[in-house]
């Protein structure tokens, strides 16, 4: 499995390597101060890119049209980005995605996705750079933690609050605790990936970076990504046990410093903790016991459409003032009562199953979910749970919440949305895209022995993007951004001799 074309895999992996880096090497040689400009962009972006979608969108444009105006020196690099084992297949899955929109039954808001997957092209504004990869990745770095540092200032000034109660969630820059939840857990993995890898002085820093992101995480209050970064940080520590042996040691250090900061940090960051905890806890226990306990929903969706706004027919005569009846059983078992992703799940499925091969069409997951079998049960259930827990709200306050509830874009969840939008093609397009690229990046941190953080940050915090995107996420910009610019950066980056450097550098 190769990085370069398929002509030069014969010759072993150190020639492909050395092929590659001289490609790269040409294009910096033949235009420095064309270089210099992009590769000062290129550093820009990446700082920024967690900072929001604006500011990428830019900047992603700026790189486009620097891309384009030296042409004559990066045009050399297509041919062996086209021969990068991931880039076929994700060729494929964008020509089967658009083919979709043909029989989409909301064809503006597949187009409106469709322009989210401009984000694959950001391998070929950025290859030019990737002789630099390393100080593209503490650009990232740097903006992840940034971002990560705001949240964290944002929760102690709420954290004094007379009427906290660890509920609230925080998003820095982004204002969406969702997307920033991801670059957190990204920064987690950076963190880690340094101070397992790296000199003592470097490895120390990556210590710090780790606990910042981590509070970050937390005060994000998405849930999905401390799961994923359960799964991924032990799987990383035993990673650098079996590969890194020299290292033991250094992996003793990371737990009982990040045992002694969590425990410190408890007293600060518990609460809210403790309310996810009890959150989980009572969504494991099961609906139908919590609705004849009479309890409400904890929390709401943490993603609403809110483009249906229409109240129900009746809903302006209903009396603000009445009485909620007392709360029946949900129409389905699950987590429903909560965060309805059951709801959405069980819709999308049922679209799937109309057309199993090709699916819905890109954009219509939002017409399953919005016409789903179980609605009239679900709407008439969840309509008596807003009214007892909102009931100094007016009737058409509590009707509009019912429908941003009720109706949703996505399912909650990117494996699902491929699945019922593109159909098992789309899907198996999907994971095989997702394997080929991880498999890059694994590829790349065995050739580097685990000892260039780099590879090894990538390759952990793109399978921390496959977990979490079982139960959230969308086919974004912001998300399908973060895993095309990591594969990119662990599979693509430090050729031969940067490589050679780290590990003198870091052994």
């Amino acid at each position: 499995m190769g990085v370069i074309p398929p002509a030069l895999q014969g010759r072993g992996r150190r020639a492909m390597d050395r092929e590659w880096a001289s490609v790269l090497s040409a294009c910096e040689r033949r235009d420095p101060a064309g270089h210099a400009v992009h590769l000062a962009s290129g550093l820009l972006f990446m700082a920024v890119l967690p900072l929001g979608t604006a500011p990428g969108n830019i900047m992603s444009a700026v790189l486009l049209g620097i891309f384009l105006a030296r042409w004559r020196v990066t045009l050399p690099l297509l041919r062996p980005l086209l021969g990068w084992t991931p880039t076929p297949v994700v060729i494929a899955l964008v020509a089967w995605l658009a083919l979709s929109i043909t029989w989409s039954h909301e064809p503006d808001r597949g187009v409106h996705l469709l322009g989210s997957l401009r984000v694959f092209l950001l391998p070929m504004v950025l290859a030019p750079l990737l002789l630099r990869s390393h100080w593209l990745a503490g650009a990232l770095l740097g903006g992840i933690t940034l971002q990560a540092l705001v949240q964290c200032g944002e929760y102690a000034l709420h954290r004094g609050a007379w009427n906290y109660d660890g509920m609230a969630r925080f998003g820095g820059f982004t204002s969406d605790p969702g997307k920033a939840g991801l670059w957190d857990a990204i920064g987690v993995c950076g963190g880690a990936a340094m101070a397992l890898s790296m000199g003592a002085r470097p490895a120390a820093l990556g210590l710090v970076l780790m606990m910042v992101n981590l509070l970050g995480a937390v005060a994000s209050g998405t849930r999905r990504q401390l799961a994923a970064l359960a799964l991924v940080l032990p799987a990383l520590l035993g990673w650098a046990l079996i590969m890194l042996p020299e290292r033991r040691a250094r992996v003793v250090i990371l737990v009982v410093v990040g045992a002694i900061a969590s425990l410190a940090a408890w007293p600060f960051m518990g609460p809210s903790i403790a309310v996810r905890l009890r959150q989980t806890t009572e969504q494991l226990r099961g609906p139908v016991e919590s609705a004849h306990e009479g309890a409400p929903p904890t929390g709401q969706s943490d993603a609403r459409d809110a483009s249906d706004s229409a109240f129900a027919p009746g809903a302006a005569e209903r009396s603000p003032d009445a009485a909620p009846g007392a709360i029946p059983p949900p129409p389905m078992g699950g987590i429903v009562h909560y965060d309805l992703r059951s709801y959405y799940w069980s819709a999308v499925l049922d679209g799937f199953r109309e057309h199993p091969w090709r699916g819905l069409g890109l954009g219509s997951a939002a017409t399953a979910i919005r016409e789903a079998r179980l609605r009239p049960e679900m709407e008439a259930w969840l309509r008596v749970v807003i009214d007892r827990e909102y009931a100094d709200r007016t009737a058409d306050e509590n009707e509009h919440d019912l429908r941003s509830r009720l109706n949703s874009s996505h399912p909650h969840s990117t494996w699902l949305q491929l699945l019922a939008e593109g159909g098992v093609i789309g899907l198996l397009l999907g994971v095989l895209a997702w394997l080929l690229a991880w498999a890059s990046v694994l590829t790349r941190t065995i050739v580097t022995r685990g000892r260039d953080p780099l590879p090894l940050a990538s390759a952990a915090a793109i399978l921390l993007w496959a977990i979490g995107a079982i139960f959230d996420a969308s086919i974004n910009s912001t998300s399908l951004g973060s895993v095309v610019v990591l594969a990119m950066l662990g599979a693509l980056g430090s050729p031969t001799g940067h490589a050679q450097r780290a590990l003198r550098i870091n052994g």
